[in-house]
């Protein structure tokens, strides 16, 4: 998600494009992206689109949540948390979805990640500038070297956070990126059995597609017609 020349964004209150969505009674009607082709940006496939990481990378045609969608997000009671499990660095994924997040009024009091390789604080850092580290770093949990787990009550199980932590007064978003199949879907199970007031989550399902094949290689499971049954369920 580290981008270097995007493509141009889309205009997000397009309903002719953009689905919509009513997540549950506290929160208003909301234009989500739409479940097209790879689910990634559409454009990637065209023959105008420039290739390579930017096009493939893209994460313009993404709507985040904002606080008219999400009323009790602006409430002095109402915290809000962001998970993000594979962390990387602070610059290729995160910077983009507090800053997303803050532009559109909701802005981020704690922010917990993990991330399995071992890292040195100036190595996450890399690449962002003093100013926003300044602003981030105080709120953020860093679980450097430490990988997540599936086990149900451990502390390392993004999940089971959401479940502890996560009020239904609260905006609570999920980035799992992590690069293990098996394990990204247990956590997706759990999740379907229990959301636990997570407003939204992220996630990149690895299938069997010639499109993605080269990207994501062998070890994946299931289909694109998996891919929608499971986003479509989630969405319900």
């Amino acid at each position: 998600m580290n981008l270097q020349e995007p493509l141009a964004p889309f205009a997000s209150d397009n309903t002719e494009i953009f689905s919509q969505i009513c997540p549950n009674s506290a929160a208003t009607k909301q234009v989500i992206e739409p479940l097209a082709g790879v689910l990634r940006d559409p454009r990637i496939f065209c023959l105008d689109a420039p290739l390579g990481p930017s096009s493939l990378m893209s994460v313009d045609y993404l709507v985040l949540a904002d606080s008219s969608s999400f009323p009790s997000a602006t409430s002095t009671d109402s915290r809000h948390i962001f998970f993000d499990a594979g962390g990387t660095i602070f610059a290729d994924a995160l910077r983009f979805f507090l800053t997303k997040y803050d532009e559109r009024g909701i802005e981020m009091d704690h922010i917990y990640v993990w991330e399995a390789k071992k890292l040195d604080a100036s190595k996450y850092w890399h690449g962002t500038p003093q100013d926003v580290r300044d602003k981030w770093e105080p709120r953020l949990t860093w679980y450097n070297g430490v990988p997540v787990t599936a086990e149900k009550g451990n502390m390392h199980n993004p999940v089971h956070r959401i479940h502890e932590l996560c009020r239904i007064e609260d905006f609570c978003a999920f980035k799992l990126d992590i690069d293990t199949p098996h394990l990204e879907y247990a956590f997706v199970r759990q999740l379907l059995e229990n959301h636990g007031h997570l407003k939204e989550f992220f996630f990149e399902h690895h299938v069997h597609t010639p499109l993605m094949s080269g990207i994501w290689g062998p070890g994946v499971d299931g289909s694109l017609q998996d891919s929608y049954l499971l986003f479509t369920t989630l969405r319900e």
